[in-house]
Order: structure tokens, then sequence, then C-alpha cells
């Protein structure tokens, strides 16, 4: 039974990744929908051949192809609804630790003390341990998908990196729209 939703599951996303190529080329819409339907038709095949580590890895690819095209528009995203928290921040209150877990305050709280660049450092260092202490553990808890320390290090960086720019970017404007208002 297992077997014949795989093969429905092969057969409609290939029929996908066509649909999808045919509208690209008449239309000249995103070439997205279709990479995206071939990648699902590869991990059926995958699951359907038991090959479920090569599907981890399609998948991490699938994510990280996402986000580096829709970098910018998550970017502007986000940014929003960073600056609509730390626009509701209180520099009168006390820095507890709730301000860092619930939302953006405490960011806020730092940044008008030690500066956008030093606290986007701090964020994004501290949010980078916590991404990579969660692969190495599943590094750890799956043993034969091969992700070791190296793999680890190099996107815990990747992660730092990102962060930091997005955050000092995202802090700059809160500190600058905090001067033009006083």
């Amino acid at each position: 039974m297992i077997e014949i939703i795989f093969i429905l599951g092969i057969v409609f996303f290939a029929f996908m990744t066509v649909y999808n190529a045919i509208a690209y080329r008449k239309n000249k819409t995103s070439l997205l929908p279709t990479i995206f339907s071939f990648l699902l038709t590869l991990i059926t095949l995958l699951l359907f051949l038991e090959q479920s580590l090569l599907c981890i890895t399609i998948l991490m690819l699938a994510v990280f192809l996402l986000s580096v095209v829709k970098y910018p528009m998550i970017s502007k995203i986000q940014e929003k609804r960073f600056l609509k928290e730390l626009e509701k921040t209180d520099l009168n209150e006390p820095l507890k630790i709730m301000d860092f877990v619930v939302g953006m305050k405490g960011w806020g709280k730092i940044a008008v003390k030690y500066g956008a660049r030093k606290t986007a450092l701090i964020y994004s260092v501290s949010f980078s341990t916590i991404i990579g202490l969660g692969l190495l553990s599943m590094s750890m808890l799956i043993p034969d998908y091969g992700m070791r320390g190296y793999l680890v290090l190099q996107m815990t960086l990747i992660f730092t990196v990102l962060f930091y720019f997005q955050m000092h970017k995202t802090l700059k404007k809160y500190l600058y729209s905090m001067i033009g208002t006083d």
C-alpha cells in the first residue's frame, strides 16, 4: 500500500514539474516552482528507494536554495517585524531575561547602551551558538549522516554572518529613528 502512495507521489510531482516548466516558458514566471517540484519528485523517489539520508540532504539543499532566493523579501519582512517590536521598548524599565526570550526589547535596550555594531555581534554569536549546538546534536543523533565538526562550523559561521548583517542594519535604523524623534 505504501509503495502505491509513493508511486502516485512520484507521478504527481513529476507532472507538477513538467507543468511548472511549461508555465515558466510560456509566462516567464518564476523558475522556483519548477525547481521545488523537481526536488519533491526526487525526494519522493528516494523515499521509495529507502534512501532517507539523501532525502535529508536534498531537503537541506531546498531550504538553503529558498532562503538564498527569497532572502531580500524575508529580510524586509523580518526588519519590519523587528522594528515594530523595538518601537515598543521602554528604555526606563530594567533589563529582564524575558526581554530576550519573548521578543526584541532586550536587544533594543542593549543597542541604546552599547551601539548597533556590538549588539548585532552579541545577537548573532548567541543565536548562531544555539544553531551550531542544534546541528552538532543532530550530527550525533544521526551518526550515518556524516555531518561533523567541519560542516557544523561552516554552517554556524554562515548563520553568524547573516544574523550579524541583518541585525546591524535593523538596529541602526532603530537607533536613527530614536535620534530623529528626540
